[in-house]
């Protein structure tokens, strides 16, 4: 069974101090800038969705990898145009 991660506990008022992982990964903030390998599309909505993300501390290095790879899975499962 996967356990949650202690921040989801903390937000869903489940939070034991008993039972806190210690060494639980804590991902670093993402970047203030816009990462070069994001797809165009990325590129438009990162302006107005990272800063603020950011400044509320939901959006870490590791949801940057999540915000391209929604992009690119949308980008693929989009039916071409001319056909």
């Amino acid at each position: 069974m996967l356990r949650k991660p202690t921040e989801v506990k903390r937000l869903q008022g489940t939070l034991r101090p008993d039972r806190v992982n210690d060494a639980e990964p804590q991902p670093g903030p993402a970047p203030v800038r816009c990462p070069r390998d994001l797809p165009t599309s990325a590129k438009r909505l990162w302006p107005k969705v990272a800063p603020t993300m950011r400044q509320l501390g939901l959006f870490t290095e590791l949801d940057v990898l999540a915000f391209r790879d929604l992009f690119v899975r949308a980008r693929e499962a989009r039916p071409p145009l001319n056909q």
